[in-house]
């Protein structure tokens, strides 16, 4: 999962939308545009059909609104962030250069097909400054979600990724099943691979 907490905020770096940085996000179309001048500064609407694209990397989203001066993106409706190997949905996605930090809501789904991992979510903030991302509101990851080998599945209060690290921080009310293995515990620490499972606090276990 080196890559998947950073698909968003890499995606989003407010400045590609402005002509300096036009090298690093191109706006590719939307069914309309528009730009107004309110007291706080300028608002640019994309509305319907609104797709970037970077690099090898492709955004859509049914509407999308940039207030410069605040630096902030809002992006609604059907969020799609494709990269090769990568992609992540979400009902809609808000932006905040200032704080660098990226939040997603709705079904939040951000699959790596490369690692065959999977994980959902109905909030996912994205914390650029040390590479960070968290998945909350009922999340589930899923590890070997495509391969015919037993999936390990992941529920947690908080599901947490560092871009540094194949390391899977899960907190609060950790519940793994593997097969027919089932245990709990208050954390876990679990490769991305599923291969190595570490629990921590009121460990408890069964065999079904």
């Amino acid at each position: 999962m080196k890559q998947a907490c950073l698909i968003l905020a890499a995606f989003l770096l407010l400045g590609g939308f402005s002509g300096a940085d036009a090298g690093r996000i191109r706006y590719e179309g939307s069914d309309q545009l528009k730009s107004s001048l309110t007291p706080t500064g300028t608002i640019i609407e994309f509305i319907g059909n609104v797709r970037f694209v970077k690099d090898s990397s492709d955004l859509s989203s049914d509407y999308a609104i940039l207030y410069e001066a605040q630096q902030f993106v809002r992006l609604l409706g059907n969020v799609r962030i494709r990269q090769p190997q990568q992609t992540l949905a979400a009902d809609s996605v808000h932006f905040d250069q200032k704080t660098e930090i990226t939040k997603a809501w709705g079904q939040v789904v951000v699959e790596d097909q490369n690692r065959h991992v999977r994980v959902s979510g109905t909030q996912g903030i994205f914390r650029e400054r040390d590479e960070a991302m968290f998945m909350t509101g009922a999340p589930e990851l899923i590890v070997d979600y495509e391969l015919q080998r037993i999936p390990t599945i992941i529920n947690a209060d908080t599901i947490q990724f560092f871009a540094q690290s194949d390391q899977v921080i899960a907190i609060s009310n950790v519940r793994i099943k593997q097969g027919s293995l089932n245990a709990e515990s208050d954390s876990a620490e679990v490769s991305s691979s599923g291969e190595e499972i570490a629990l921590f606090g009121n460990v408890r276990s069964s065999q079904h």
